[in-house]
């Protein structure tokens, strides 16, 4: 018998693209699938909506709950999954009819822990705007979870293949215990405990999930104080890799830079930032381990021990330039 898939989608005020999600899942060509929508107190129709699907197949089963938050939905999820196999898919997304039966055979034939799919950008007007043949076919086949989570600071594209949930097929084992962590960046932590355990991964060439641009995302949102968390992710995966010296130099720079980038935003759109403190003292932690590996040039070092000794001057001062470029950063 075919193992269970079970598909977790969180909704909350989805109504204008939740049909399509549903869709699409509902018409995969793989067809033993546990279908989990967790409505996280909708105020519109979505969690109407699930419920007319789950009348129309046995397969959707709906849990309403209060607002918690896309984690909290998504844990739900993983509380009530009886699959061999786990998917996510945001319910203002879709995916391709064929994509869990490629994901599962990929995983039944090869016997890694994890498979992931290539995905595609689509604007409110149809147009699809990756093209797979610019890819770099580097991060095709199969990999140890050490060897994906290095994409992380190799391009943008294979960054976002890394972090996001749901554009993979977990087997539920590897999965174990861990859950999701706050309500921002909570796919990257999730993954980065995942891939710590160096597990086994098989990367497709298939563009299989279709990721909808929605302005009202938090993605999609102007800055503020709670992007800085985004640090936190970073401090967790410093301990997780701390053996993988690829791993933790790109992860401390990265830290020193997004801290520096976070400051002048806050400063130029007079946002205050939280525990800012704290922050500043993983920022010499870090800058200290990058000097005595001999890890930072001269133009490194000034900035930093600028911002240290002046940060008010140094925001002031590169509030007037643009931000930096994003290869700079890594």
């Amino acid at each position: 018998m075919e193992p269970i898939v079970s598909v977790i989608i969180p909704v909350f005020n989805v109504e204008r693209y939740l049909r399509r999600c549903l869709e699409s899942v509902i018409a995969q060509t793989y067809s033993n699938l546990q279908i989990i929508c967790i409505d996280d107190g909708s105020s519109d129709r979505s969690g109407e909506i699930c419920n007319e699907f789950a009348r129309l197949d046995g397969r959707v089963q709906v849990f309403h709950q209060k607002n918690c938050g896309v984690s909290e939905a998504r844990n739900k999820g993983l509380d009530l999954a009886k699959g061999e196999y786990i998917s996510f898919v945001d319910s203002d997304d879709y995916i391709e009819k064929n994509m869990l039966e490629l994901m599962v055979q990929v995983l039944e034939k090869g016997g890694a822990d994890i498979c992931v799919a290539q995905w595609q950008y689509e604007f409110v007007d149809g147009r699809r705007v990756i093209d797979n043949r610019k890819i770099n076919p580097h991060i095709y086949g199969k990999k140890s979870s050490f060897e994906f989570e290095r994409f992380l600071y190799k391009g943008s594209y294979e960054n976002s293949t890394v972090v996001v949930v749901w554009n993979k097929l977990y087997r539920r084992s590897i999965i174990g215990d861990i859950r999701f962590e706050g309500r921002i960046q909570e796919d990257e932590i999730f993954n980065d405990k995942i891939n710590a355990k160096d597990c086994k991964m098989e990367i497709i060439e298939d563009q299989l999930y279709i990721y909808s641009q929605n302005k009202k995302s938090l993605t999609n949102q102007p800055f503020s104080a709670s992007a800085i968390s985004f640090l936190d992710v970073l401090v967790t995966r410093r301990k997780l890799f701390q053996n993988d010296s690829y791993i933790r130099e790109k992860t401390e720079r990265l830290y020193c830079n997004m801290l520096l980038e976070y400051c002048v935003k806050a400063y130029t759109e007079k946002v205050r930032l939280p525990q800012i403190d704290r922050y500043y003292d993983e920022l010499r932690k870090m800058y200290k381990s990058l000097c005595c590996e001999g890890k930072t040039d001269m133009k490194f070092r000034a900035r930093i021990r600028l911002f240290l000794m002046f940060p008010e001057l140094y925001c002031r001062i590169m509030s007037r330039r643009q931000s930096y470029p994003i290869n700079d950063l890594y």
